[in-house]
């Protein structure tokens, strides 16, 4: 609450001044106790991703006895977004495999005469396994093959079918106070093997 024991002109005056402060993002919001000193309640924008934002310019409703005249109630609003999470963090990840292969192969011989002939073509195939995922860095780009998505059977790894893939990040905040969160990445690899590939998608990483 705005006060002022001066009258209408002084708080005239500190409403044009409180008007001009609101206008400004990225400013640190403090409320003071009656004797001039910080209380707990503050929102500092040095501690936000993306600086402080103003989501409602001051308003005053008014109704009360000497309103604008010893005093001036008004309502704001001011967002910004704290992060709760201390170094790299994952927000979002996923992994899948998906095998394939490793049994007879067969195929149907279809004539220009006469009806089409099951046959075996292969007696067993090769075993493949199809290994994809997904992950999302909350301040922070995670690195395929380190932080995130290590090839599980690197031997049998089919090198021209891998692709990584990586997303520009969402901005959090406006003009010089931006900041910019959820870098996302994902890949994919397929391997190929004579021998049953046998193992389990790679789990959240416990570090992260």
């Amino acid at each position: 609450m705005l006060t002022s024991q001066v009258g209408l002109t002084d708080i005239n005056a500190q409403i044009a001044a409180l008007m001009a402060a609101y206008a400004i993002h990225g400013q640190d919001l403090i409320l003071y106790l009656p004797d001039g000193t910080p209380s707990a309640s503050q929102l500092l924008s040095a501690n936000s991703l993306g600086g402080t934002r103003v989501v409602q310019a001051p308003s005053f409703p008014g109704g009360k006895p000497a309103e604008r005249v010893g005093f001036a109630s008004y309502t704001a609003k001011v967002a910004a977004e704290i992060p709760v999470i201390e170094g790299h963090t994952l927000v979002d990840y996923h992994e899948s495999l998906k095998f394939r292969g490793g049994v007879p192969v067969i195929g149907w011989l279809e004539p220009v005469v006469g009806l089409p002939v099951q046959q075996l073509w292969k007696q067993l195939s090769t075993f493949k396994v199809t290994q994809e995922g997904h992950a999302t860095g909350y301040d922070w780009q995670p690195l395929i093959g380190f932080d995130v998505g290590i090839p599980i059977w690197p031997a049998a790894l089919l090198p021209d079918k891998t692709e990584l893939d990586t997303e520009a990040p969402d901005r959090q905040g406006i003009a010089e106070f931006a900041a910019y969160k959820n870098f996302k990445v994902s890949w994919h690899y397929e391997f190929e093997s004579l021998t049953p590939l046998i193992g389990n998608p790679n789990p959240w990483p416990a570090n992260l």
